[in-house]
């Protein structure tokens, strides 16, 4: 993964169906993976509107019903399937879970196309995707070359399409910037509705979590409980509030 996004920690879960597999991350790293074995140009084309249209149907579901839809699959939530994995050491699980609302709503997401052979063509729309503007993911194709002798099978990996920075730029908001950009996209009211839940969590006292949205500002009052940082909900400049229910 660090190939592709640099500073990715590997995938440590996946939950899949037919050729598409979602994937995580111990950091809450999401990975959509779509499989294409065929020598059909036309096949591997389509792929792209593939995995761009499961990117689609992900981005800016809700955390309880992407949460439900783990628990179909598995049997239990995100949560408790990831704490299982015997790979994991020091996980954070409040982190785990708020990178990955975090991505969902903004479609912070890693495509990865795995293929036998990649073509000529897919290289270069995969390339013309990471080149052309600042998209707010990681975008990839894997090539799987299988080389048999025997009894010895030998599969050989190679990436295509990562020549940027993995992750998208970030902008670390503060008091006085969130405050500015709600006051630009509403009004003196949102404003101070916003403010009194600012200043009641700092009563109250609660740490303040900026968010680091390019264009989206947020925070998220934090609340410790016998050593146990709880995030309650988050305030966003385009005026929504979210309770995490499930991280309560």
């Amino acid at each position: 993964m660090d190939e592709i996004r640099p500073g990715a920690k590997p995938l440590v879960a996946a939950i899949g169906e037919f050729s598409l597999l979602v994937a995580f991350s111990a950091d809450g790293d999401i990975a959509i993976i779509e499989c294409k074995l065929s020598h059909n140009t036309q096949a591997k084309r389509e792929v792209i509107g593939q995995i761009l249209d499961n990117a689609a149907h992900l981005w800016k579901i809700s955390y309880e019903e992407f949460d439900q839809k783990i628990k179909y699959k598995q049997g239990t939530n995100l949560a408790e399937w990831i704490k299982g994995k015997d790979t994991l050491e020091d996980w954070d699980e409040e982190s785990f879970l708020a990178n990955v609302q975090t991505n969902l709503k903004t479609g912070n997401f890693i495509l990865l196309i795995a293929v036998n052979e990649i073509n000529e063509e897919l290289s270069r729309i995969v390339q013309y995707v990471n080149t052309s503007g600042n998209p707010g993911y990681a975008f990839a194709a894997l090539e799987m070359r299988r080389f048999q002798s025997e009894s010895i099978e030998i599969l050989v990996p190679r990436v295509f399409g990562p020549v940027r920075a993995a992750k998208p730029d970030k902008k670390k908001w503060d008091e006085p910037s969130f405050f500015s950009k709600l006051l630009e996209n509403f009004g003196e009211i949102e404003v101070g509705v916003a403010r009194k839940i600012f200043n009641w969590a700092k009563d109250n006292s609660m740490d303040i979590a900026w968010g680091e949205g390019l264009q989206m500002g947020s925070f998220v009052p934090i609340l410790f409980h016998q050593g146990i940082a709880h995030r309650l909900f988050a305030v966003y400049t385009t005026g929504v509030v979210e309770t995490y229910f499930s991280l309560i």
